[in-house]
């Protein structure tokens, strides 16, 4: 298998602050009843108004992967392998992009039953919130909505990528340690020294929200979960 080099400073790896990009090899998901939920970060998309402020929209896509944690690392933990940003460099590689995609090819809900669309996401909740259909938005409002949207491919064209809340990678360490520790349980695969090889990773489900803000106060915003499963080993807590 082929997968992404992760070069940190302090890892062992060349101090040059660059991540290499290999084939992205997804592997089966496997779940045991001690796999964990981690919430990793939110980053958000202010949208143009078009807007009844109450409890958010939330669309929870089919869970991504199994990926490694250097993949999940090199993805989203890029810069100095503690801080969350999206990286960039994902675009230069096909097998990266399709795990940070918006579009119906690579991203699904309801057991892949259904190819996800954010422009119509976005526009059914609108509906739903106004109270009328996309026929009686404002036709240039609408234009510029959809223009927008359009524009939205991967993560990494969010807005700058602005990260509203975000776990460090140590944090997320420590917490599943914790966990393993409350149940008793090894939530990690061990790794054959002579091989390097995981064995029975267990892989945990790390979730990075995008949530998309509109000024207008009638509307909820909308919060789309990616939801990553990822493998992993021993020497990766």
């Amino acid at each position: 298998m082929s997968t992404p080099a992760y070069l940190a400073p302090g890892d062992g790896m060349p101090s040059s602050g660059k991540y290499l990009f290999g084939d992205f090899d997804t592997k089966p998901l496997e779940f045991f009843t001690f796999s964990q939920t981690i919430d990793v970060a939110a980053i958000g998309q202010p949208l143009s108004a078009v807007a009844i402020e109450d409890n958010m929209h939330v669309i929870s896509l089919d869970t991504i992967g199994a990926i490694s944690v250097e993949e999940f690392r090199t993805l989203f933990y890029y810069t100095d392998g503690e801080s969350f940003g999206v990286n960039p460099a994902a675009l230069l590689d096909a097998s990266a992009t399709s795990l940070i995609s918006f579009l119906g090819d690579d991203r699904t809900m309801n057991g892949g039953d259904v190819s996800f669309n954010l422009t119509e996401a976005v526009f059914e909740n609108l509906e739903a919130d106004l109270g009328v259909k996309r026929e009686c938005f404002d036709l240039c409002t609408k234009i510029e909505l959809t223009k927008e949207l359009s524009r939205i491919n991967t993560l990494v064209d969010i807005e700058s990528c602005v990260v509203l809340c975000s776990l460090k990678w140590s944090d997320i360490k420590r917490i599943l340690l914790q966990k393993g520790q409350q149940l008793g349980q090894d939530l990690a695969g061990a790794t054959v020294s002579n091989t390097g090889v995981c064995k029975d990773g267990i892989q945990h489900i790390l979730v990075v929200s995008v949530i998309f803000k509109n000024p207008n106060v009638k509307t909820k915003d909308l919060m789309i979960r990616f939801k990553y499963a990822v493998v992993f080993c021993d020497d990766d807590l």
